[in-house]
């Protein structure tokens, strides 16, 4: 551990910042209800927050505690692909991906297909 300035350095000699962790960290909650992690913008806005022991889900843009695994409040950016992204086999089951043309494909464990049929996804 290292201070200078105002700033602590963990795994680092030359923090850049009021606390630099070089390297994993681990936060754990010292209440049962508590929530794990929770990151604010320097006006106060909260742009991610974690549900906790007892909620291990993650809320992007809420101060409100997650209400599923992912909970976005907003809007979510997916990247086209020209090409299959990945191949769908059963640990990406339920991934989903666009298509150059903007078609919404979902892994069903096996093959890309298109949202809501069973035609399977050309890239």
């Amino acid at each position: 551990m290292a201070l200078k300035g105002t700033g602590v350095g963990i795994g680092t000699d030359d923090p850049s910042e009021k606390l630099h962790v070089s390297g994993n960290a681990l936060i754990v909650p010292t209440e049962a209800n508590a929530s794990g992690l929770e990151v604010q913008t320097s006006t106060g806005n909260t742009v991610l927050r974690t549900g906790g022991t007892n909620n291990p889900r993650v809320a992007i843009n809420s101060s409100d505690d997650p209400r599923a695994t992912l909970d976005v409040n907003g809007y979510m950016k997916l990247a086209t692909n020209a090409s299959e992204p990945a191949t769908c086999d059963a640990d990406r089951a339920g991934s989903i991906a666009l298509t150059s043309t903007y078609t919404m494909c979902i892994c069903d464990g096996s093959t890309w297909e298109v949202a809501n049929t069973s035609t399977a996804c050309t890239w």
